[in-house]
């Protein structure tokens, strides 16, 4: 849902030159923004951005999508392809439990790593830590901070949930538990109940009398519309002519 160039949209172009990629980890609803590392100076200066700057780019870009950003910082040359054959090892180490992994250098050789987990456990944790130790170490690198993503499968995203409720609003929350099981049969009212509290307060959903949610102003700007085919904007068309008045 959250596309590069939608959230390339958001960055200024003295910024966006720096930036190699972008992209939406949607396991846990954050975006990621790839720099190369030997484009960091202490200062910014010409052909150079700072750390700084970096991190004010990712505060500003959370705040306007209301999500979490971080930033990667990759290595020169294939830093893509290294962090697939990492991941190849731990998927083929753990093939039951390794879900995704991304990788950014905290400096020249030390790794920082985020490793999302089905089924997390200290256990595993523990496991795969020692495993990343060895094949950085045989790598030349460092093994840095690792944060771990406790993987959900089959509950939707933030983005696909405010996408179901631009669909369907105003509903109630009863109904849209309904809607929302049909494609993923694991959500509960109880997860519902706290995923909208949670899009309350960051101004995302406003719940109106008699329990009947709607998007706010904010929430309907991070949804992408358009007149594609797999627009919010179609889906909500073909909704309302379900819809019994």
């Amino acid at each position: 849902m959250f596309n590069s160039e939608y959230i390339l949209s958001f960055i200024d172009d003295r910024l966006k030159k720096f930036i190699n990629e972008v992209r939406f980890r949607s396991s846990d609803e954050v975006i990621l923004i790839y720099v190369y590392r030997g484009k960091i100076a202490e200062k910014v200066r010409p052909g150079f951005t700072s750390l700084r700057q970096m991190n004010n780019l990712a505060s500003r870009l959370s705040q306007q999508l209301s999500l979490e950003v971080d930033v990667i910082f990759t290595i020169k040359g294939d830093h893509q392809g290294l962090e697939d054959a990492l991941y190849q090892m731990l998927k083929h180490k753990f093939p039951d439990a390794v879900v995704s992994f991304y990788m950014s250098l905290a400096d020249e050789i030390t790794v920082n790593s985020w490793v999302e987990i089905s089924g997390l456990t200290e256990e595993i944790k523990n496991k795969v830590e020692d495993y990343c130790s060895t094949i950085f170490q045989e790598a030349d690198l460092n093994l840095g901070v690792i944060e771990w993503i406790d993987s959900v499968d089959d509950l939707p995203a933030l983005p696909l949930l405010l996408k179901y409720l631009k669909t369907n609003q105003p509903i109630k929350i009863e109904y849209f538990e309904q809607v929302l099981r049909g494609d993923f049969p694991a959500v509960s009212k109880g997860w519902l109940n706290q995923k909208l509290d949670q899009c309350r307060r960051k101004n995302l959903i406003i719940r109106e009398k008699e329990g009947i949610y709607c998007l706010s102003a904010k929430g309907l700007s991070i949804v992408p519309a358009g007149a594609w085919y797999t627009s919010s904007d179609i889906d909500r068309v073909l909704a309302l002519g379900r819809k019994k008045w």
